[in-house]
């Protein structure tokens, strides 16, 4: 069996905390401390044995640094998305397009998770239903906003802030990451990618598995 390290929360771990930990690892090195430190999104390593996580878990402990150990095969899977074009706003679903103009409604009370991130090769929008039953993926790229009238944003960027924050006001129980998040305050949202940045896209994925997990736990925040 192995295990992953799970943050307690999202705040990045130091790097020489990180440092100390590692040197207790045969797996891990403390070459490896900067990047996990950039790319700590909720999972700090995957896929350790029993006696490395536990020890490196008591040595990030020692310096302050709190991760809980979880099987791997606890951990929620993301499925394979179904992919997505267009979109529209009912009272009880939401409408989602595909290339061919299929729809698929997908009621908004089983819309679990809302995560919309860059990770400098594209701008990626994911639909999460249930405990992770169902996924739903588009890319802003291909995205078609024409579909929805109440869409009027200037640009494909701040049509997905529109869409963003209308999901918002839709899902007062869903979980948003946090490139949906900082999308939804109101400000005025110039670029996009400025916004909703990740350093990678395993770190983006890696948000998702973990908010997914928190809320399994009944602690992951919920769109407020």
């Amino acid at each position: 069996m192995t295990y992953a390290l799970m943050q307690t929360t999202m705040e990045a771990p130091p790097i020489e905390a990180l440092r100390k930990a590692f040197l207790s690892s045969h797996a891990l090195s403390a070459a490896d401390a900067m990047f996990v430190a950039d790319d700590a999104y909720g999972i700090l390593a995957r896929d350790l044995d029993g006696d490395d996580a536990q020890n490196v878990a008591a040595s990030l402990a020692a310096e302050g640094v709190h991760v809980e150990l979880v099987a791997e095969g606890d951990l929620p899977r993301l499925p394979e998305p179904a992919l997505f074009v267009g979109f529209q706003f009912y009272p009880q679903f939401l409408r989602l397009l595909n290339a061919r103009e299929e729809h698929t409604d997908v009621p908004y009370p089983g819309i679990r998770l809302v995560a919309v991130g860059y990770d400098r090769q594209a701008v990626r929008l994911e639909i999460v239903f249930g405990d992770a039953t169902l996924r739903y993926h588009a890319s802003l790229e291909h995205l078609h906003f024409h579909h929805e009238p109440s869409m009027h944003g200037r640009s494909p960027g701040q049509n997905l802030v529109l869409l963003v924050r209308q999901l918002h006001q839709r899902l007062p129980g869903a979980i948003f990451n946090r490139g949906a998040h900082n999308l939804t305050d109101g400000a005025a949202v110039e670029h996009v990618e400025d916004f909703i940045a990740y350093p990678r896209t395993s770190a983006f994925f890696e948000e998702m598995v973990w908010l997914l997990w928190k809320a399994r736990r009944g602690d992951a925040p919920i769109a407020s």
